[in-house]
């Protein structure tokens, strides 16, 4: 996808006149701000989810973001779902003591975004089952499925713009910031 920004010429030629550290301490600012336009897009789209209020929080919280900058390379952000800092031990059973994660946001977020398949007691359903349970009309032993309800895709396609002006929007308002100071330091010079 291709986006052009009125302006964007000018911005650069001020970053590139202020300097490496601060045209990268502003990029990295920019950044940030897209990220966080996003993640406030997935959290408003967590409410719409079909779930009690209990996992929508629990949910919500969960959603954060991140921004990085490997060196040498430009920054970087994303948005993820946190793990639960205390997955619950098993206590009994072949996985005794092993941790198990299957009260975390994380993983609920995958179920919701791609729903499951349908899940049967007693492991997959055979394709001698599933036509007996055609044939007779019989469910026993079906525990369900969960539909999909994607939220993260339509967040990040809804807020593209959003994000662009965040991140355009905390640009001008650093770069002023920037520029006011460096004509008081040349100021003080004089």
């Amino acid at each position: 996808m291709k986006i052009r920004i009125d302006g964007a010429e000018e911005i650069s030629k001020t970053l590139k006149s202020l300097g490496a550290r601060i045209e990268r301490n502003v990029m990295r600012g920019a950044v940030r701000a897209s990220a966080k336009a996003y993640a406030g897009a997935v959290r408003r789209n967590v409410r719409k989810l079909n779930i009690s209020r209990t996992a929508k929080s629990r949910l919500r919280k969960a959603i954060k973001y991140k921004e990085a900058t490997k060196k040498g390379k430009n920054p970087y952000a994303f948005v993820e779902i946190k793990r639960n800092p205390r997955p619950r031990v098993t206590k009994t059973g072949k996985n005794k003591g092993k941790a198990t994660f299957v009260n975390d946001p994380k993983i609920w977020a995958k179920w919701f975004e791609d729903g499951t398949r349908p899940r049967f007691r007693g492991g997959k359903e055979t394709k001698r089952i599933r036509l007996m349970r055609e044939r007779t009309g019989d469910r026993r032993g079906y525990t369900g499925r969960i539909r999909p309800q994607p939220f993260i895709k339509p967040a990040y396609e809804a807020s593209t713009m959003d994000a662009i002006a965040a991140a355009i929007d905390y640009t001008k308002k650093r770069l002023e910031k920037e520029v006011k100071k460096a004509a008081e330091k040349g100021k003080g010079k004089a």
